[in-house]
């Protein structure tokens, strides 16, 4: 299961379990949100792209199950996770139109 979490100084970041190491995880993207101020066009945009990102990992990795299907079908594959549940409900509605653009588009 890859995730895309928020930090406590409100960084984005993709990880998924270290094979290697019970209960840790590597990380594979980091979209930092301090150097941009949330809710204006350059943190939506960078929001998005962590989203974009966190689904082209997932539709990439689940190959068929994502071109032939519904894309809310790939749900058990990702989790968002944040101390902010706004935060939240937003990257997932981003993450679900990310999908919906790649699902309609490639």
């Amino acid at each position: 299961m890859f995730k895309l979490s928020q930090t406590l100084a409100g960084t984005w970041v993709i990880t998924t379990p270290n094979p290697e190491e019970r209960g840790w995880e590597t990380q594979l993207a980091e979209f930092d949100m301090t150097s941009v101020t949330a809710g204006t066009p350059s943190g939506d945009a960078l929001e998005m792209a962590a989203a974009s990102s966190l689904a082209a990992i997932v539709s990439t990795i689940a190959g068929s199950r994502f071109e032939e299907s519904n894309p809310s079908e790939v749900n058990d594959l990702y989790q968002v996770t944040s101390h902010d549940a706004n935060a939240v409900a937003r990257m997932e509605e981003r993450v679900k139109k990310a999908f919906a653009f790649m699902h309609d588009h490639f």
